[in-house]
């Protein structure tokens, strides 16, 4: 580390935190946006969203009205009540949040749901039809990030989050917009996505619980052609166990072999067909331990699950043109250990 002449390194100190004190997390957001600004024209950063409104609710103020009861709830960002303006030499600045090095304006949540407020004119409350839903993200240039996707519980599984992504990429698109990416949870929506159109180009199951986060993109040709991109978006669409989408990323010649029972499948549309038709008790769960990729070569590692069974595969992938051409599969099964080696080896757990 190095410390300017003008610093005394006698009067530096560190200090660690695991829940950081507020004022100070603002003043480290309040110089990051300060740099971020001087760094790039981020005022050139558009606000973008579609929202859907169920006119049999309406909110006045900071009261939700819900056929005809008034229930007062505080406002909350995130799911956690928090009001911190950034404080830099005893001035209170407010400051939008700054999340992954950018300056990002949140919207107000009431009780977990996105939630417009009312205007206020001359004291008075003007009551507003209720939110129920909403796509809300950003557009710079060419490029557009969806960041937030939700729906009212009590009106989902209608279709309305597709519709919110289809009518916030078409407002996109007509400002200029090409290219769409956002990034989601394994417990959120990757399959709504997949199902839109996009592909998994980066993963992290890193985290606890199982739990995977996904980066997904749309119409960016040349990132999504990329083989480990094309083998993820693979494995994404089979976790949906909606196989008639793997027609997007499978090539017209595209064959399977299994080289332990000596079998072939030649053509996208039998290999579909064989997923839909195989028994399954339940649904099909896909995890993927590792991923090795290269020029147009990548090799998973997968433990694929339903209620009754558990097994591990082995796939070598093909790829050119951002289609899979060929996978081989190899399934492993499990065996006892030898005992003249025993002095040798250590179970593994």
């Amino acid at each position: 580390m190095t410390i300017s002449s003008t610093m005394d390194p006698g009067t530096l100190r560190f200090s660690e935190h695991d829940q950081p004190p507020p004022e100070w997390a603002d003043i480290v957001d309040q110089g990051l946006g300060d740099a971020n600004d001087a760094a790039a024209p981020l005022h050139e950063v558009q606000r973008l969203a579609v929202f859907v409104h169920d006119d049999g609710r309406a909110f006045v103020g900071d009261a939700t009205i819900v056929g005809g009861s008034l229930q007062q709830r505080p406002a909350v960002i995130g799911g956690e009540s928090r009001q911190r303006p950034a404080v830099i030499g005893g001035e209170s600045q407010q400051r939008p949040a700054v999340i992954g090095g950018e300056s990002q304006q949140r919207p107000a949540v009431i009780g977990g749901e996105s939630q417009q407020r009312p205007a206020v004119i001359g004291g008075e409350s003007q009551q507003r039809p209720a939110v129920i839903g909403g796509a809300v993200g950003r557009i710079w240039g060419g490029a557009c990030e969806l960041q937030q996707l939700w729906v009212h519980p009590s009106h989902r599984r209608q279709g309305l989050g597709a519709e919110l992504v289809r009518r916030f990429e078409a407002r996109a698109a007509a400002r200029g917009a090409r290219h769409f990416y956002l990034e989601t949870w394994s417990f959120q929506a990757p399959r709504l996505y997949a199902a839109l159109g996009y592909r998994v180009v980066h993963h992290d199951a890193h985290f606890p619980h199982g739990l995977v986060k996904y980066t997904m993109a749309h119409g960016l040709a040349a990132d999504l052609a990329a083989p480990e991109a094309v083998v993820l978006d693979f494995w994404q669409r089979m976790a949906s166990n909606h196989f008639d989408s793997l027609s997007a990323v499978l090539a017209e010649g595209f064959v399977l072999e299994w080289p332990q029972s000596r079998e072939r499948i030649r053509g996208a549309e039998r290999f579909v067909r064989m997923n839909a038709e195989y028994p399954v008790q339940g649904r099909w769960r896909f995890t993927l331990k590792s991923l090795v990729a290269g020029a147009e070569r990548v090799v998973t590692e997968v433990v694929v699950e339903d209620d009754a069974t558990s097994a591990l595969a082995l796939s070598f992938f093909s790829v050119a043109g951002g289609r899979i051409t060929k996978l081989v599969e190899y399934w492993p099964e499990p065996y006892a250990a030898r005992p003249e080696r025993a002095h040798l080896v250590e179970p593994m757990d």
